[in-house]
């Protein structure tokens, strides 16, 4: 419990941080290539100034400066009946004639003065001879743009792993007290389960010797049905102890005949579920093997049908079946009986320790609220999962391996 708890602290921190860092790169690369845009935008509007300048003061339609400019340009210039009188390049060119009339196209066909078509920034500047039109390649903008977004890659993997390290510190802060106090937890169920063993085999072997002396009453029978339910809670106490401790230390597994096991439980409540006025059906396919331990999962078997018998409705159906599951490789076991659906909002609740739903449903006695949190201990120390759905009158509990 503790590991997962801390796996997931880690996880929400780290995706946490790693978004922080992550939208402050994406904010700087756009930042950067709106600011190279705008740059670009104003070297060509720039230059287009220039050329509408000398064309305004000369009037030459001949030759025109070599105008710099921080890439290659080309310079158009149209007449007043917007054909092309003259064209002007410089720096390092290399666009064809279909090329500039794309370009040309392009800027027209945009309500803008000045921008981006394809690889280049344009710059549409009017002039007395007629409009001028400025086109300056973008290929530093694009190589200055790949740079910071190379940057970006390696300084976002950089803070994929400080997010790490840093949620890795800080849940080792945060469930450090947590798994002190869940140790001293555990440590106080495991000692005060052996300590009320002693008195409760005192007070039923007590009990046996008041019997032989002044004959059974009704008074000795509480006092057995209460030390039955002590000396149970306590057996489950225990059990979800050495569980815990057994988590910590690992599951020694060895390979056994799980359908063979599932058959045996079957058929020994088979008998419990006449005695209550309930059929059993069972659907175990054979073959199926599972890595782990035995007594465990035959424990889980008991836990899930002595559940069903308890709650199923007089004359009701109780169906154990063990199947292949959707995904390869799984088995389903599957428990399900007919009887009052179990509300949507307690579904999940029913798995933890001490919790019991509505009496009106448990309605017996030596309910504690621990069967199905064993259970769920057993599955995931397996590997497994359950779950609980209800559906038409049937509440089923399923177990993935």
């Amino acid at each position: 419990m503790i590991k997962k708890l801390k796996t997931k602290i880690i996880v929400v921190i780290t995706v946490i941080l790693f978004l922080v860092f992550a939208f402050q790169l994406i904010t700087l690369n756009i930042i950067n290539f709106q600011n190279k845009y705008q740059d670009g935008c104003r070297s060509a509007g720039l230059l287009a100034k220039k050329f509408n300048a000398f064309s305004s003061e000369s009037g030459s339609q001949s030759s025109y400066p070599d105008f710099v400019a921080p890439e290659g340009y080309y310079a158009v210039l149209f007449d007043t009946t917007g054909s092309v009188r003259a064209i002007v390049s410089g720096g390092v060119t290399a666009a064809t004639e279909q090329d500039l009339q794309k370009y040309i196209t392009a800027v027209f066909a945009k309500e803008k003065k000045e921008g981006q078509v394809y690889d280049m920034f344009y710059a549409l500047e009017e002039s007395p001879l007629g409009n001028i039109l400025v086109l300056t390649d973008n290929s530093g903008m694009r190589a200055s743009t790949h740079r910071m977004l190379l940057l970006s890659f390696i300084a976002a993997i950089a803070a994929a792993g400080l997010s790490f390290a840093l949620a890795w510190f800080i849940a080792g802060q945060i469930v450090a007290p947590v798994a002190k106090s869940f140790e001293k937890q555990k440590q106080f169920i495991s000692d005060a389960g052996h300590e009320l063993k002693t008195p409760l085999t005192v007070i039923g072997a007590n009990a046996d010797l008041l019997e032989s002396e002044i004959g059974d009453n009704k008074w000795l029978g509480y006092i057995r049905s209460e030390t039955s339910r002590m000396n149970g809670l306590v057996l489950n106490l225990l059990t979800l102890a050495r569980m815990d401790n057994a988590e910590q230390k690992g599951l020694v597994a060895t390979e056994f005949d799980l359908s063979k096991t599932i058959e045996e439980m079957a058929m020994v409540f088979e008998s419990v579920a006449f005695e209550n006025n309930l059929t059993m059906e069972t659907d175990i396919d054979s073959g199926f093997s599972l890595k782990g331990n035995r007594d465990e999962i035959k424990q889980l078997a008991s836990i899930l049908l002595d559940n069903a018998v308890k709650h199923s409705e007089k004359g009701g159906k109780i169906t154990v079946s063990l199947k292949h599951g959707k995904s390869k490789g799984k088995i389903l076991f599957r428990v399900s009986n007919q009887g009052d659906p179990i509300p949507e909002s307690e579904r999940e609740k029913i798995f933890e320790r001490f919790y019991r739903a509505d009496e009106s449903r448990t309605g017996s006695e030596n309910r504690f609220g621990l069967g199905l949190a064993i259970a769920k201990s057993i599955a995931e120390r397996h590997k497994g999962q359950i779950s609980v759905s209800c559906n038409s009158g049937i509440t089923a509990f399923t177990v993935q391996f």
